[in-house]
C-alpha cells in the first residue's frame, strides 16, 4: 500500500469515527429531549463545534424560501 493510500485510509477511518460520534450525540439528545427539544446549536455545543461548521450548504439545498 502506498503512502497516499495509507493516508486516505487513515482519513477515512477518522471521518467514520467522527460521524459515529456525531450520531451518538444526536441520538442521546433526541432521547433525552425529544425531536422538538433538540436544536442544531445544542448538537453543535455537545459536539464541540461552532454553529457555522455544524451545517453545510450546497447548490442543492441553498434555495431561498
Amino acid at each position: 500500500m502506498s503512502a497516499g493510500e495509507q493516508r486516505h485510509d487513515k482519513i477515512s477511518t477518522r471521518r467514520i469515527a467522527r460521524r459515529n460520534q456525531l450520531l451518538d450525540i444526536a441520538r442521546e439528545a433526541f432521547v433525552a429531549r425529544g425531536y422538538h427539544g433538540v436544536t442544531m446549536a445544542l448538537l453543535a455545543r455537545r459536539a464541540d463545534v461552532t454553529n457555522l461548521c455544524s451545517t453545510t450548504t450546497s447548490p442543492a439545498n441553498s434555495t431561498s424560501i
